[in-house]
């Protein structure tokens, strides 16, 4: 019997020395490049995750020749993480020059502009730049990263 305790004592001790060999491992060994990784995941993460900020919508008439032509956009702006507060703060108090703006400039276009992915493209950035401008005229800070439409209608 004693060789049997001896055996089941041995084993215990075994098992809990490999018990404190895994988590010795992982608290001081893989501790700090396991942390860094969920830092830089973290990271990755914010700098992946956009926040959004609600514009509203506009509806336009512009075009040129014998027709006379409706645009109806729905706008959203991208801007970085942590940032939506600020900036919707600030489209908020500036949507009265914002919206003028919009309107002014889609107006001007015309209808091939409006109707190739290039042309909607080249409105999305001019958006971008023009609301930027608008909000921020005397820094090289650009709180809006990308206009979205969620609705783009030509009637």
């Amino acid at each position: 019997m004693k060789l049997t305790g001896f055996r089941f004592g041995l084993r215990a001790i075994l098992g809990a020395v490999a018990c404190c060999a895994v988590l010795f491992w992982a608290f001081w060994v893989a501790g700090p490049e396991w942390r860094e990784y969920r830092a830089a995941k973290a990271r990755f993460a914010s700098k992946m995750s956009p926040g959004f900020v609600h514009f509203g919508e506009a509806v336009v008439n512009f075009g040129d020749g014998p027709g006379l032509h409706y645009l109806r956009v729905e706008v959203k702006l991208r801007v970085p993480r942590g940032s939506e507060a600020a900036v919707a703060v600030a489209v908020e108090n500036n949507k009265p020059v914002l919206r003028d703006w919009l309107i002014t400039h889609l107006s001007e276009k015309t209808l091939e502009e409006v109707r190739s992915s290039a042309g909607i493209d080249q409105i999305r950035e001019e958006i971008r730049d023009g609301f930027n401008q608008l909000l921020l005229p005397d820094d090289d800070m650009r709180p809006i990263e990308q206009v979205l439409f969620q609705e783009f209608t030509i009637m």
